[in-house]
């Protein structure tokens, strides 16, 4: 029996890896953890990160969060744009371009110097298994009252 239930999870993690590969959707996700696994993206940093920081990398890589790029595109806003400046409201702006949110950009990006976007800050923390870049997010977000 446990032979049977074994070869019925190895096909099973096979066919979901091969639509995974394949897929459209969830590309950014995908640059960043391109084998599936059974255990969570954040199972090396158990003890490492908060719980608020396991869903704020876990929003950012799914491209789901409280901004306006995310919210027009589910039909809640009607725009997906700035209210501030006008450019488009996703998380890279908010954390590197958005002159509403200097506060503490000073720290964040030379917290996290060798990065120029969001994908790159959970692809390290995952690969590397680096927390500081979470940290520093995080931290920004509570400074700019940026809610995820």
């Amino acid at each position: 029996m446990d032979l049977v239930l074994s070869r019925i999870n190895e096909q099973s993690m096979a066919c979901w890896q091969n639509k995974w590969s394949s897929g459209n959707l969830g590309r950014l996700c995908y640059s960043i953890v391109p084998e599936i696994d059974d255990r969570p993206w954040f199972a090396g940093l158990r003890g490492l990160l908060s719980r608020r920081e396991i869903v704020l990398g876990g929003r950012i890589m799914s491209n789901h969060y409280g901004l306006n790029a995310h919210l027009n595109r589910i039909g809640i806003t009607y725009t997906a744009m700035c209210p501030e400046c006008n450019e488009y409201l996703n998380i890279d702006h908010v954390l590197f371009r958005c002159p509403a949110n200097a506060a503490g950009r000073h720290e964040l990006v030379s917290s996290c110097f060798e990065l120029t976007g969001s994908r790159d800050i959970c692809a390290l923390a995952v690969e590397r298994k680096r927390n500081s870049s979470f940290r520093a997010i995080e931290k920004f977000c509570r400074t700019n009252n940026v809610r995820f």
